[in-house]
C-alpha cells in the first residue's frame, strides 16, 4: 500500500531498510540489561543511524546497507556479553583483555 501511495505522490519516498532498523533495535534490546541498553541505543542512533540517513540522503546506500548496522549492533552486544562474563566493564576493560576478546571473540 505504501508503495502505491509514494507512486501517486501522496507520500513521499523513504528508504525502507532504514525505517526497519528502529524496530528491530527496540525488539533486540528488550531482553537486554539497562546498562547494555543505555549504551546501545543512543548509540545505534545517534552515529550508526545518523550516519545511514546521511548515505541514504546522497543515494549511497545498498540492499547491504542495513545489514551491516545489524552485525555493528550485534558485535557490539556480544562485546558488551563478555565483559560482563569476565566481571570487566569498559571502564575496567585493558588493551589484554582487548586482546584476548579479539583473538577470542566473534568474528
Amino acid at each position: 500500500m505504501r508503495a502505491l501511495l509514494v507512486h501517486t505522490g501522496v507520500l513521499e519516498p523513504r528508504e525502507e531498510g532504514l525505517e526497519r532498523i528502529a524496530p528491530w533495535l527496540e525488539r533486540t534490546l528488550i531482553d537486554r540489561s539497562a546498562a547494555h541498553t543505555r549504551l546501545v541505543h543512543p548509540y545505534t542512533h545517534w552515529v550508526l543511524l545518523r550516519q545511514a540517513r546521511t548515505r541514504a540522503s546522497k543515494g549511497l546506500t545498498t540492499a547491504s546497507s542495513w545489514g551491516r548496522i545489524r552485525g555493528r549492533v550485534t558485535l557490539i552486544l556480544s562485546f558488551l556479553d563478555w565483559l560482563d562474563d569476565h566481571q570487566l566493564t569498559l571502564a575496567t576493560l585493558t588493551q589484554a583483555d582487548l586482546d584476548q576478546w579479539l583473538t577470542s571473540g566473534p568474528r
